[in-house]
C-alpha cells in the first residue's frame, strides 16, 4: 500500500446479481471531521463485493487562522488521521491501493483530481459532519463534489447506522441521461442483493411522462428482479415522493443533473443537491457522462 505525502495542489422485490464488467478502484475521500464512518462502512462493502481495491484521500486545508498549529503539526495529525482509516480499511477486508494526503484550499478539486488519476469508478465520501459550521461546510464540499464529477458520487451520512441500506430507490426524470440513471441504480441493487423501486416524476421541460420511455425502464427492472417492475408516478414535490418511497435508510439514486420541477420557481436547487441536504440516507449521484463504477 503506497502512501502519497502532501501536495501543494411498501411493494417490492429483491434484484438478482447479474455480471459487474470492467472493475475500476473506488476513491474514499475523508474529512476526519467525524462523519467518515458510514463512507468507510460502505467503501469496504462495495469493495469487497466488486473485488476492487481503495483509494483513500485526505485534503488539509492550507490556510489557517490566527491561533492554529503550525503547518508541521497538521500535517502530521492529518497523516495519523489517514493511517487510521487505512488500519479500519483494511480489518474491514478492504485492499487499500493508496493512501493519499494532499493540502489544498478547495477539497472538492481535489477528490476530482485524484479520482481522475487513480481512474476512479466511484467516488465514495461522508456528509453531515458534528455541528453546525462543520456540516455546512462538510455538506458544500460534497455538493461541489457532484456537480463537477464525472463519476458516480456516493455520498453516506454519518454513524454507522446509515450502510447498509434497506432498498433502493431510482429517481427517474426520463430524460436523455435517465437510461444510466436507471442501470446504475439496478446495478446497485443486484450488487447489495436489495430491492428495487423506480419513482418516476415530472421537470420543468416535462409536462407528461413519455410512455416509451417508462415502458423501457420498466422492463429494465422486470428483467433484474425477475418480476413486476415495482414503480411509482406521484404528483407533487418530486423529492418528497422519493424520500418517501424508500425511508429514511433507503439508497436514493438521481441523475446529476435532474431539471427543476415542473411547477418550481426561480432559484429552486436542483433535486440532486437538494437530495443531500434532506435525505437522511445514502445518496447515489450519476453523472451525465458516467464512467460505470463495474
Amino acid at each position: 500500500m503506497k502512501t502519497h505525502e502532501p501536495q501543494s495542489t411498501p411493494r417490492s422485490h429483491s434484484v438478482r446479481r447479474t455480471h459487474h464488467q470492467g472493475p475500476r478502484p473506488i476513491l474514499l475521500a475523508v474529512s476526519g471531521d467525524g462523519s467518515d464512518a458510514g463512507a468507510r462502512d460502505a467503501a469496504v462493502d462495495v469493495a469487497r463485493r466488486l473485488s476492487v481495491p481503495i483509494h483513500v484521500l485526505s485534503v488539509w486545508n492550507l490556510t489557517a487562522g490566527p491561533g492554529s498549529l503550525s503547518v508541521p503539526v497538521r500535517v502530521s495529525a492529518a497523516r495519523d488521521t489517514l493511517e487510521q482509516h487505512v488500519r479500519e480499511l483494511t480489518a474491514g477486508g478492504a485492499t487499500v491501493a493508496a493512501a493519499h494526503l494532499q493540502r489544498g484550499t478547495f477539497p472538492a478539486q481535489q477528490i476530482l483530481a485524484v479520482a481522475a488519476r487513480v481512474g476512479g469508478g466511484l467516488i465514495v465520501t461522508g456528509a453531515h459532519g458534528g455541528g453546525a459550521v462543520l456540516r455546512l461546510l462538510h455538506d458544500s464540499v460534497s455538493a461541489s463534489v457532484v456537480r463537477g464529477s464525472a463519476r458516480p458520487v456516493l455520498v453516506v451520512p454519518s454513524g454507522r447506522q446509515a450502510w447498509p441500506p434497506c432498498r433502493v430507490v431510482i429517481g427517474d426524470d426520463c430524460s436523455a441521461a435517465s437510461d444510466a440513471v436507471v442501470a446504475a441504480g439496478v446495478d446497485f441493487a443486484s450488487l447489495l442483493n436489495l430491492p428495487v423501486r423506480l419513482v418516476a416524476a415530472r421537470t420543468s421541460t416535462l409536462q407528461t411522462l413519455p410512455a416509451a420511455v417508462i415502458a423501457r425502464h420498466a422492463q429494465v427492472l422486470t428483467d433484474a428482479a425477475g418480476a413486476s417492475a415495482d414503480m411509482l408516478m406521484p404528483e407533487g414535490d418530486v423529492l418528497k415522493q422519493i424520500v418517501r418511497a424508500g425511508g429514511e435508510n433507503a439508497l436514493v439514486v438521481v441523475g446529476q443533473r435532474w431539471p427543476r420541477p415542473h411547477d418550481a420557481g426561480v432559484g429552486v436547487e436542483r433535486l440532486s443537491t437538494r437530495l443531500l441536504h434532506e435525505h437522511k440516507g445514502p445518496c447515489l449521484i450519476v453523472p451525465s457522462r458516467s464512467l460505470s463504477a463495474r
